[in-house]
């Protein structure tokens, strides 16, 4: 078999076969991108070149043959004169655009464009000097202009109008041409590019034909006449490509190891011949043997299955005491555990409590620092009532004073009366009325000082049971606030036997869940003794069984 030098992985070629396919696409790409661009530009070129108003020349070079027609036809003396001042001022709005336009056409049209513009003002300048001739009354003068240098002029510039339209025409046929040129050129680059794609896929097609599809087809072959027996067909040949290469190898390995074993089948067919002759005499011997030494191991397998039950016997029934005792102490242990969550929710309920009246003890403390800044307060303001009940009596004594003194005037007034006669009698009615005031304003003075006494009275009693009341508060304060420490300690008290209490139910109900775990492995190994007790009796039964077996087996090893 000649092996190839050179060898490709199928990898290698597909990746670069795709390669080519994709550089020459890019390549296409970029010349049809660039080609497009160009025709783009082209076409923009000839739309704006073509959009180049050519009826404002039209139109510009028709005004001004029309006016000038229309002055020469009204040469006369008469109508001369309003024929110029009629058409004085002509309107030329498109040549305006066109000049405006202009500023972005092409080169050769901007300058023939800017030729004719020149033309376009000798001529109005001299249409300008015929009707300033027109107005002086010069129509002869106005005449000779007319006909010659205005009519020259206009001759001038409907030439350099017609040479711009040629201009604009030849431009437009120019960028036509530029444009179906490129058009075409895009045309035969795209032909070509189609042609090289479909000449590479093609290649990469026969390629792929010759290098793969056709080594594997020849493979399947040999791999269906081998299949079939025919060991004498040749393995295919090394192709190029790596993975095809090891494929066909691997098939001539294939085909070696098949013929390697039809040999070690024949040579195996000749020795199972010699061996079961062989076979046949060992086993003679083997029944021997085996009737001599089996039937003493069966008899043991018995006896040892009749102990096994025995004992299984015995420890199912130690099994099943141990059970019963092992649920009794899970039930006790629940009991316990129930009992110690009764404690511990009790002792949770009592530190509730605990803390309920400690913040009501709390709450009443405050409530009787309170009341006594209360009464502080007012007892403050019973001494200032007393203050004022004495400035009160002070007042009702100047208020005594002035109606003693105002009776002792109105008793001189009586008196200074009853001495005028009837002259006085006027004052004398008035000096009772004063005395009958003085006296109710000594007995009103004095029912306020009464009150007043009383009030102090009751003032000075009032500040003796204030100072008696703050005293007690005080003292209640303070029994509240030793109540309340009292309380502080006992809820600590309580709260540390709530956790103890907790942590023993904690523990006593993992006691609980051990002894049922324990009673559950009882139950377990219960099961596992009964099991073992059903096994000890299959064992003994099947011991007996093993024996009639045993003979029957040596009977038939005698018999083969």
């Amino acid at each position: 078999m000649i092996l190839n030098t050179r060898r490709f992985s199928i990898l290698l070629c597909v990746l670069s076969s795709f390669a080519v396919v994709i550089a020459l696409i890019g390549a296409s790409a970029y010349l049809v991108k660039n080609l497009t661009t160009k025709l783009i530009a082209e076409t923009r070129d000839a739309v704006w070149e073509a959009s180049v108003p050519a009826e404002y020349v039209y139109m510009t070079v028709s005004d001004r043959w029309n006016g000038h027609r229309r002055t020469i036809a009204n040469l006369n003396k008469d109508h001369l004169a309003s024929a110029t001042s009629g058409r004085s001022v002509e309107q030329s709005t498109g040549w305006r655009e066109l000049l405006n336009l202009s500023v972005d056409f092409p080169i050769d049209i901007k300058a023939a464009i800017d030729r004719a513009n020149d033309k376009l003002k000798a001529f109005d300048a001299a249409k300008d000097r015929t009707d300033e001739l027109v107005r002086l009354q010069q129509i002869r003068d106005a005449a000779e202009n007319l006909y010659g240098s205005q009519t020259e002029a206009l001759d001038a510039f409907s030439e350099e109008a017609a040479s711009l339209l040629k201009t604009m025409a030849a431009r437009i046929g120019e960028v036509n041409r530029r444009m179906e040129q490129t058009a075409e050129m895009t045309l035969a680059w795209l032909a070509q590019i189609g042609t090289a794609l479909l000449v590479l896929v093609s290649s990469i097609t026969i390629l792929l034909q010759i290098g793969i599809i056709n080594p594997i087809r020849r493979m399947n072959h040999v791999m269906q006449r081998l299949a079939s027996g025919d060991y004498g067909v040749d393995a295919p040949k090394v192709s190029r490509l790596v993975e095809i290469g090891q494929m066909g190898a691997t098939i001539g390995v294939f085909r070696a190891s098949l013929v390697e074993r039809e040999k070690l089948r024949r040579q195996q067919d000749e020795q199972r011949n010699i061996v079961e002759t062989e076979r046949r005499e060992f086993l003679r011997r083997l029944a021997l043997a085996f009737e001599s030494k089996v039937g003493v191991i069966v008899q043991s397998v018995i006896e040892a299955a009749r102990g096994l039950h025995t004992a299984a016997d015995r420890m199912s029934r130690e099994t099943a005491s141990a059970t019963a005792q092992a649920e009794a102490v899970a039930a006790a242990a629940q009991d316990a555990n129930a009992n110690v969550r009764t404690v511990a929710d009790a002792a949770g309920s009592l530190f509730a409590s605990m803390r309920g009246v400690g913040s009501q003890i709390r709450t009443s403390g405050d409530r009787i620092r309170y009341t006594v800044d209360q009464a502080a307060k007012a007892n403050i303001d019973i001494q200032a009532l007393d203050t004022a009940a004495l400035s009160i009596g002070s007042v009702a004594e100047v208020i005594n004073a002035f109606a003693v003194q105002t009776n002792l005037l109105s008793l001189n007034a009586t008196i200074e009366a009853a001495r005028a006669g009837d002259a006085g009698r006027g004052f004398g009615v008035v000096a009772q009325e004063v005395k009958s005031l003085a006296l109710k304003t000594a007995g009103a003075t004095s029912q306020i000082a009464e009150r007043i006494a009383a009030i102090q009275s009751a003032s000075s009693a009032t500040i003796e049971s204030i100072h008696s009341m703050s005293h007690s508060i005080d003292e209640m304060a303070g029994i509240a606030s030793s109540a309340s420490d009292a309380i502080a300690q006992q809820i600590e008290t309580t709260c540390l036997i709530a956790t103890n209490v907790n942590e023993a139910a904690l523990k006593t109900a993992s006691v609980t869940r051990t002894i049922g775990e324990a009673s559950v492995a009882i139950q377990t190994a219960g099961n596992l003794v009964a099991r073992v007790l059903d096994a000890a009796r299959d064992l003994n039964r099947d011991g007996e069984i093993l024996a009639k077996e045993t003979q029957q087996f040596a009977d038939i090893i005698r018999a083969a």
